[in-house]
């Protein structure tokens, strides 16, 4: 996996993302255990960059996101 550093931070994020957007459906309507095992797959492989956004189902792609980052 390849990184760009963010700007003076010193933060590395990774090229490749995961897109958490509704068109995906995945973050906003999935059953949490396929959520759950996509976004340990991705961090499996070192993908650190998560794309979600308030409009991607209001929010609902955020607070999946955040739960099951917060278990990990």
């Amino acid at each position: 996996m390849q990184y760009r550093t963010v700007g003076k931070t010193g933060l590395k994020v990774s090229e490749i993302g995961f897109g958490c957007g509704n068109n995906a459906v995945l973050m906003v309507q999935a059953p949490y255990q396929d959520q759950l095992k996509a976004v340990r797959h991705a961090l499996d492989r070192g993908i650190n960059f998560f794309d979600t956004a308030y409009a991607y189902g209001l929010g609902k792609s955020e607070e999946n996101l955040g739960r099951i980052l917060k278990q990990m």
